[in-house]
């Protein structure tokens, strides 16, 4: 699917990418460039994307389109995933691994993939089964509303932003013509990577807190079609997608993740062909470590309404906020709260609530 995405110039140059005289985003779309390695069906795994315009290259690392504009810096920040390995015998992998706190990375972030893996999980590898069944029974509902909303709308290409494990990706996969997977964070995009090309992908479950892991394996769902899926580490605030390409694209829980929430939209919003659906959710759970407060919704930023981030980011999107971002102007189709949960073990849960809000690019 990279091959298809990059021939179709769906993917392009962060580098180049920016508006053109009359104010519409244009780049130029990146070619497949020296292949170093291929998986077991010919696909590429190792090598370099190249702009079609400018110098700008850009690695292929197991299979992860890495393709950011300081993509140094990616690199930099995200060495220790970049060059963890993954050979080791399990046990002895977890043995090394206490020599961090839990809160440590990479003790961290096994428990985050195994937090956002829960889906992809069989039901004996799943880590909650001490948890009470409403707060799982919740869990499950936010699954299915999306599940059910993506089977409304099927067909065309589709953005799933802040992918995570490609959960959202995967399911709409199976309805789907492509699906681009975007996120920054490397060690969960290379495990949906293996994902799609293996059909499972090693992970720990965390089972009591604390150092106590187990490993458990990802596997793919029912229906999934991994064919269709190009997973490319990139910014949402600039991402590497060519403009009014997409039919769907959708942003769970990633506005209060970025420093500039407004521009996140706004790019979002840039992807869609007319008539383009875009699904935003969020807890807006703010931290000072992502999103400055004069950033945030509901804090400067207030509908009429009232505070409620809710009602600001229904305006945003409408588009009654004058100058600010007046190109939006969507359609809100839907706009509801739901349950997010995250069963962390069978003793820990986080319970959010999301303001979840689908609109509609006008034509």
């Amino acid at each position: 699917m990279l091959e298809t995405a990059l021939k179709a110039g769906r993917i392009v140059c962060p580098t180049c990418r920016a508006p053109d005289a009359a104010g519409a985003v244009s780049a130029a779309p990146l070619a497949l460039g020296r292949v170093e390695a291929t998986d077991a069906a010919g696909r590429p795994l190792h090598g370099l994307l190249a702009c079609t315009r400018c110098p700008a290259a850009f690695p292929l690392v197991d299979g992860v389109a890495v393709v950011l504009a300081d993509t140094g810096a990616w690199i930099r920040a995200q060495e220790r995933a970049l060059l963890w390995r993954d050979d080791l015998p399990s046990g002895l992998e977890d043995w090394l691994r206490r020599a961090w706190a839990e809160d440590q990375d990479p003790n961290w972030r096994r428990q985050l993939l195994a937090v956002y893996g829960r889906p992809l999980m069989a039901p004996e590898d799943q880590a909650d089964s001490g948890l009470p069944a409403a707060v799982l029974a919740l869990a499950d509902a936010w699954l299915a509303h999306h599940a059910a909303r993506r089977a409304r709308h099927p067909g065309g290409w589709v953005l799933d932003a802040g992918c995570a494990l490609g959960v959202g990706a995967l399911d709409a996969s199976a309805r789907a013509e492509g699906v681009v997977a975007l996120d920054q964070d490397f060690a969960a995009l290379r495990v949906l990577a293996r994902l799609l090309r293996t059909g499972e992908a090693p992970v720990w479950r965390w089972r009591h807190g604390g150092a106590d892991h187990v490993p458990a394996t990802l596997r793919l769902p029912p229906g999934a079609r991994p064919e269709r899926v190009v997973v490319v580490a990139g910014d949402a605030l600039a991402p590497p997608l060519a403009a009014g390409r997409f039919d769907a694209a959708e942003a769970l829980n990633l506005v209060d993740n970025v420093a500039d929430p407004v521009l996140l939209l706004r790019q979002l919003h840039a992807l869609l062909a007319p008539g383009g659906r875009l699904t935003v959710a969020s807890p807006f759970d703010w931290s000072p470590a992502a999103t400055p407060m004069d950033r945030r919704l509901g804090e400067v930023l207030r509908a009429p309404e009232g505070p409620d981030p809710g009602h600001a980011l229904v305006a945003l999107l409408a588009g009654r906020f004058g100058t600010l971002a007046p190109e939006l102007c969507m359609e809100i189709c839907d706009r509801r709260e739901l349950a997010w949960v995250l069963p962390r073990h069978r003793r820990s849960a986080h319970v959010f609530v999301s303001t979840v809000v689908e609109a509609r690019r006008r034509g």
